[in-house]
């Protein structure tokens, strides 16, 4: 049994953690536009990749400067059904993360702060887009 004094802890971190899975996804155009409008800054390790979603469906990364020549690495993405799914040829590959599905979730709080989450509620990559809209 759990000390009496931990018990309101333990119901705020229930029901923050309900609240947080409750979230609507975004429908799978609004995903489309948000990956138009800026590269997703996407932090892994204290460092800032750049994620450049194209209409043709190829996706280029650039790690630690947006603004570099040259993608870092390069893969496509496609729309399926309600997700987005993409496949690169290294980046996150040690992660298992080099391909996969996911649905965006806008973060609560926050309008440019974001969460990718695979189909089992599982949070793929937590990313910002500044000047989201």
């Amino acid at each position: 049994m759990l000390p009496l004094a931990r018990t309101p802890l333990l119901a705020m971190a229930t029901l923050m953690a309900s609240s947080s899975a409750l979230a609507d996804p975004l429908s799978p155009e609004n995903t489309q536009k948000l990956m138009a409008q800026a590269p997703w800054h996407i932090q892994t390790g204290g460092l800032t990749n750049y994620f450049f979603w194209n209409e043709d469906g190829s996706l280029c990364v650039r790690m630690h400067d947006a603004a570099a020549e040259s993608c870092d690495d390069e893969g496509k993405w496609h729309r399926s059904c309600s997700e987005i799914c993409y496949e690169l040829t290294w980046w996150g590959s040690a992660y298992g993360q080099d391909a996969a599905c996911f649905k965006v979730e806008r973060a609560e709080g926050s309008p440019v702060d974001f969460h990718a989450k695979e189909s089992n509620g599982m949070t793929l990559l937590y990313f910002s887009v500044p000047g989201a809209q």
